[in-house]
């Protein structure tokens, strides 16, 4: 038998629920094994279906509250940004406060240097 950690794939797993839909047809099936008889099968084939639709209602509640999530995250965050504006126009950009923030000061950025261009060539 094999491990069970990976899904089986979808063509095998909509040809068992072929076969299961034909095993139900037919008329003089009889196991010997009780747990392959058609009771027994339908009701793994319903616990299947049981567990396929929790499986797909727990998504759905997954999906919802991953949004609720994000969109908890995109507030807050906007919410900074704005606080952080706040203490750079309150205390200024050069502030202790605003680099309490994780901000850089305006005097640790680099001055903007000239591109200088070369002076023409006198010898010419």
């Amino acid at each position: 038998m094999e491990k069970k950690v990976r899904r089986l794939k979808n063509t095998i797993a909509e040809n068992n629920v072929l076969a299961y839909n034909r095993l139900m047809i037919i008329a003089n099936y009889a196991p010997t094994k009780e747990e392959t008889s058609k009771e027994a099968v339908t009701l793994l084939f319903d616990q299947m279906l049981n567990a396929k639709r929790m499986e797909a209602d727990a998504e759905v509640k997954w999906k919802e509250q991953r949004a609720s999530a994000m969109d908890a995250e995109w507030k807050f965050h906007h919410t900074m940004l704005a606080c952080k504006a706040y203490v750079v126009s309150q205390f200024g950009p050069d502030s202790n406060e605003v680099e309490s923030l994780g901000l850089k000061k305006k005097s640790e950025y680099k001055k903007p240097k000239r591109k200088g261009q070369q002076p023409p060539d006198k010898t010419a």
